[in-house]
């Protein structure tokens, strides 16, 4: 963009570990949403490969499935952001297991009016948060909101229409 490098940032993994969990999910989302290449590293920093942030993102994957900022208690925004930035991997198989564990982790806090709820407020960024990622896995919302995982009918994305 008018000669400067956006993506020169994205090429020091260390950097990016910084950042928290958010550092490789966005990095990857951001690479991937035209194939860029990763810029080569300068020397003595760690070169970042869409192979180690998927691995940091896996890692990172809480035991009840999702993904969290802070602490072990999983968040639905970081669950449905480390979700869409796995989507392009799927034939992965540890991507397709990650996957499977956090679809059946947002089905369990999914809220009864098909919201969803973070930092203790239900809100309609988490909901589209999810949406989002659905989308990105090619799950219809409208038509198939976690059906696979949780007990609900379509239209309960109440939530978000208010």
């Amino acid at each position: 963009m008018a000669g400067i490098d956006l993506t020169a940032g994205l090429s020091d993994m260390s950097y990016l570990r910084i950042q928290g969990l958010n550092g490789p999910i966005w990095a990857l989302i951001a690479l991937d949403c035209s194939g860029y290449a990763i810029p080569q590293a300068a020397e003595g920093e760690e070169q970042t490969t869409r192979e180690g942030l998927v691995s940091e993102i896996l890692s990172a994957q809480c035991p009840d499935g999702g993904w969290t900022l802070l602490g072990e208690a999983s968040d639905v925004d970081m669950t449905a952001m480390a979700l869409t930035s796995l989507s392009p991997y799927l034939e992965n198989r540890d991507v397709q297991a990650a996957v499977e564990r956090a679809l059946t982790c947002l089905s369990r806090v999914q809220q009864d009016n098909g919201g969803f709820m973070s930092w203790g407020t239900v809100n309609s960024e988490s909901c589209a948060q999810v949406i989002v990622a659905l989308t990105s896995l090619g799950i219809d919302p409208a038509e198939a909101v976690l059906s696979r995982y949780h007990e609900i009918n379509r239209g309960k994305w109440e939530q978000l229409e208010r």
